[in-house]
């Protein structure tokens, strides 16, 4: 048996990708593009060497230290051991003086643990920023924080703001899911591929091709012998010896009965475990089935099949899109010729 293997959008990517298959590994050719040819969110990919996201917050509070220590100071006097509303008010406009580019990922590590309606507000003061950094913190937040309720409240300002502003999400949005969906724990898959299917967006179909489906590791490992073995049979008893016992005017006999097993038996060498994540399934099939105007479920977990349509149908389509688009804007934007024009010309 095959061990699977897990697709990983990045440069090996774009020079062959690696379809996950029980029992089977196909691999489908894909030339390599010049990086005029990248889309911009996956150039932010490959040129970030693939950071670790878990620590988008905690890098930040380690560079701006003086500002976490004026942050500490603000949420001991205003925050916290308080139930005090107006005074919590007092001090959600004195954070939204700290609401600067360079700060936002720090607020939303200190603050992102407080009680409900400071959380709540800081998010808002991240959809009111209006940024890219601000819907990077916000897409972070959607996906990669523990709490769920953090995560539903950040997705749901993400997804007006996205909506407000013409509908697609910015390069960094798509950057920070598509690092979510890559992630090995199962958590952080399931949450990004729903963030990815709310937001509708399409680049990361390739990961979520790769991440439907989860590998696991061989049990034989450096151990030696049979894991375990299935004996399918049956057992028949037969007398195998016979000592007779003489005494005085008396003989008997002491059989000796046997056991003979016939059947199959099975012998478990090695073993490897494959998880379908229905979730990140689900948000592909519901991607893909919109980006394309058909209903894509019949093709399950069969990802050689995903990978066939992406490549073979779905990127040619979105070629012949956009080239349609191209002709349409130019036919726009060529003066029209005019009757007195015509008149002139005679």
């Amino acid at each position: 048996m095959h061990r699977p293997k897990i697709m990983r959008l990045s440069l090996g990517l774009l020079a062959a990708m690696h379809v996950l298959a029980t029992g089977q590994t196909a691999t489908i050719s894909w030339d390599v593009p010049t990086p005029a040819r990248l889309p911009a969110w996956m150039a932010i990919e490959l040129a970030d060497g693939g950071a670790d996201l878990s620590l988008y917050g905690r890098r930040a509070v380690r560079d701006h230290r003086e500002l976490v220590r004026e942050l500490y100071i603000l949420r001991r006097d205003y925050f916290r051991a308080t139930r005090n509303v107006e005074l919590r008010q007092v001090g959600i406009s004195k954070l939204r003086k700290h609401a600067t580019p360079d700060n936002l990922p720090v607020l939303l590590e200190v603050f992102r643990r407080e009680h409900p309606e400071v959380r709540r507000a800081m998010l808002d003061l991240l959809a009111e920023h209006e940024s890219a950094e601000a819907d990077t913190a916000l897409a972070w937040a959607a996906v990669f924080d523990s709490s769920q309720d953090m995560r539903n409240d950040a997705l749901e300002r993400l997804r007006r703001r996205i909506a407000e502003t013409g509908g697609e999400p910015s390069d960094r949005v798509v950057y920070v899911v598509a690092q979510g969906i890559k992630r090995p724990d199962i958590r952080t898959r399931r949450t990004a591929a729903q963030v990815a299917d709310v937001l509708n967006i399409v680049q990361v179909i390739p990961h979520l091709i790769a991440a439907q489906v989860g590998g696991g590791g061989s049990a034989q490992n450096e151990r030696t012998g049979d894991l375990a073995w299935i004996l399918v049979g049956k057992q028949r008893a037969f007398v195998s010896d016979l000592q007779p016992v003489v005494a005085e005017s008396a003989v008997a006999f002491d059989p000796q009965l046997s056991v003979v097993t016939e059947g199959v038996l099975i012998r478990v060498s090695d073993a490897s475990v494959v998880t379908y994540i229905s979730e990140v399934h689900s948000a592909l099939v519901g991607i893909a089935s919109r980006a394309s105007g058909e209903d894509l479920s019949r093709f399950g977990y069969d990802q050689e099949r995903w990978a066939r349509w992406y490549i073979d149908e779905f990127i040619p389509a979105q070629r012949l899109k956009t080239q349609a688009a191209q002709i349409g804007s130019k036919a726009e934007n060529t003066p029209k010729s005019t009757s007195a024009d015509l008149k002139s010309d005679r």
